[in-house]
Parts: structure tokens; C-alpha cells; sequence
């Protein structure tokens, strides 16, 4: 949720001081603009607190004990009674668990759709302002021909990235109503149509509708994903599961943008699009190979259920054993 707000306020940020100041004083103005977080990011980061899970593993227990007393100073209650002890992990996990029975078809799964769904959006994101400009079909617009933005072009944009605030309710009640794999598999296919509706030029209002709708679909999409992702994977091996899996999302991202200029500017939007639809239809079937619910589930259910599995199979296999040997008691009995 947070993540993807502060997503909505980073987009306006930088088209409203990119709008002003690429007009008046060029790229290289706009280049600063875009660094000043990180500048303010730098002088931040020296008072955040360190992680408490390391400051109990490596044994700095009075530094943990003061990041909560200020966390619980911050949020306005007391610090809760009891003594800190730091849980050392003696398994951890690797890429290969991900890729272990029973987790393998979902693994490779969510591999593709998080690549696919985050191609989309960077796609839409870079590709909105120039359709925005230039209309869905005047074909081949070059780069340099996109310096300037009117106030009307101003406003559609800005209504595009207020998809990015629309995505989150969706996101939260179609997966508490749906569940996390039917959620992903309407929204997956929602953005399939509506990609498929921007083949047809209708207008620039109705486009803007569609490239808001498909950052809508798009975002909500990525939200699910990012949310299913650490709740299907057991403990040991969530955080490597889930770093690996961005991994590809980041790949997905990249590709989207080269898609928009080596291909929507210099060959035509509509081959872009077809290419947007392409990877849609592969994000839709991807879906369908997610065979774990997490809603309403622990963390730890998915891994408790295969170790519950494991015992049920030494049991059985201990019943059979015991029942051999009855069998050869009986037999021995027989003969004497």
C-alpha cells in the first residue's frame, strides 16, 4: 500500500517539475530536479535505526531494547514487559528450495507474471506522455520531438498516474473477496482487454481512459503479486524467494522501456501495442499455474502442511513395516 502511494507522488513529482523546467531551463535541469530525493535520501539514512532482527542475532541487545523504546515512544504506548532473545536461523534458504517438489510450477509462474505485469507498467508509464502529445496515430515521433508539454497534456497525464492511488482499493477488496489467485487472474485479464481496445484508435479522451484503466489493472496486478510472492514460500527461504523473483521484475520493467522507444517510436504504436498484447496474453496464462490460496492462511501453513505430509508418509510407512513382521511371526508360528 505504502509502496505504491508513495509511487503515485514520485509520478507527479517529476512530471510537474519536469513540465516547468525542461521549458525553461533544459534537460540538464530536469536531471537535478530528479536528484534532489537522493540528496535528501543521504542525509536521512544516518539517523535510521539499525534492523532489530541483526541487533539480536549478533547479540547488541541494548541497542535493540532502545529501537523499540522508540518505536513505542513514537507510537504512543509502553513499551511491553519481557525479555528479548534473538533466534538464530540454523536453515537458510537458497534458489534452489524454490525449485523444490511441489514448489516448482508456481515458482517458474511467478517468475514470468511478475516480468510480464511490471513489462506493462513501465511501458505504460514511459509510453503515456508521448501518446498523450503526439495521439495513438501519428506514427513514427521522434525523441526530440517531445520536449514540450502543453497544460492540457499536463492534466491527462497527471490523471493517468492517479491510477497508481485507484490501484490500491482494488488491490485490497477483490483480494480479500476473490482470494490472491482469482484477484490476479481478473485483473491479469482485465488488462489483456483493455490493451486490446488500444489497438483501435477512438480518441484522445478515450485514450487516456485506456492507458488509465491498463495502469490501473496493471499496478493492482503488482500489488498482488508482491503480496502473494512472500506468503506462499516458508519462512527459511521467503526473503530469497522473493529477492529472486523482483530480480525478474526489474528485467520485465527494462524491457517495457526499450519496447516504447525501439519500437512505439521508431517503428509505429501500433507494433508496440501488439506487443503489449502479446505479453499480456502470456501474463493471463501464467496465472492460471498458481495452485496454493494463501488468503486466510499462516505464513507457515504451506510448510507445516508438507512436513504434516512427511509424517503422515513415515507412519504409513511404520505400519507397514510392523505389519511385515507380523506377518513373518505368524509364518514362523505356522511352521513350528
Amino acid at each position: 500500500y505504502q509502496r505504491r502511494v508513495r509511487g503515485g507522488a514520485g509520478d507527479c513529482y517529476i512530471i510537474l517539475g519536469t513540465w516547468w523546467l525542461q521549458q525553461e531551463y533544459g534537460w540538464k535541469a530536469v536531471v537535478l530536479w530528479a536528484a534532489v530525493p537522493c540528496v535528501v535520501l543521504c542525509f536521512i539514512l544516518p539517523f535510521a535505526d539499525e534492523s532489530l532482527k541483526f541487533l539480536t542475532i549478533s547479540r547488541q541487545e541494548e541497542r535493540a531494547r532502545a529501537v523499540l523504546a522508540k518505536i513505542a515512544r513514537w507510537n504512543g504506548v509502553e513499551m511491553c514487559p519481557g525479555e528479548l532473545k534473538g533466534v538464530e536461523e540454523t536453515q537458510r534458504g537458497s534458489i534452489s528450495d524454490m525449485f523444490a517438489p511441489g514448489y516448482t510450477r508456481t515458482s517458474i509462474s511467478l517468475i514470468i507474471g511478475m516480468c510480464t505485469v511490471t513489462f506493462l507498467y513501465m511501458g505504460n508509464v514511459f509510453a503515456s506522455p508521448y501518446l498523450i502529445s503526439y495521439g495513438y496515430c501519428d506514427d513514427n515521433v521522434s525523441p526530440a520531438s517531445t520536449c514540450y508539454f502543453t497544460k492540457e497534456d499536463l492534466v491527462y497525464t497527471l490523471i493517468i498516474c492517479i491510477s497508481e492511488f485507484v490501484a490500491v482499493p482494488l488491490f485490497a477488496l477483490l483480494s480479500e473477496w476473490l482470494g490472491r489467485i482469482r484477484a490476479v487472474n481478473v485483473l491479469t485479464a482485465c488488462l489483456l482487454i483493455v490493451l486490446i481496445s488500444c489497438v483501435i484508435c477512438f480518441g484522445k479522451v478515450v485514450l487516456v481512459i485506456e492507458l488509465f484503466l491498463t495502469r490501473t489493472f496493471a499496478t493492482a496486478s503488482l500489488l498482488l503479486l508482491y503480496i502473494y510472492t512472500p506468503e506462499f514460500y516458508p519462512t527459511f527461504v521467503r526473503s530469497t524467494s522473493f529477492g529472486f523473483v523482483v530480480l525478474f521484475s526489474n528485467v520485465g520493467g527494462a524491457c517495457g522501456i526499450v519496447t516504447v522507444y525501439a519500437v512505439g517510436l521508431q517503428e509505429g504504436w501500433g507494433y508496440m501495442f501488439w506487443i503489449f498484447i502479446g505479453v499480456a496474453v502470456v501474463s493471463c496464462f501464467t496465472t492460471l499455474f498458481f495452485d496454493v490460496e494463501t488468503l486466510g492462511k499462516r505464513l507457515e501453513d504451506n510448510r507445516a502442511g508438507e512436513e504434516e505430509d512427511n509424517r503422515d508418509g513415515e507412519e504409513e510407512e511404520d505400519v507397514r513395516g510392523n505389519l511385515k513382521r507380523l506377518e513373518k511371526c505368524s509364518e514362523d508360528e505356522d511352521e513350528s
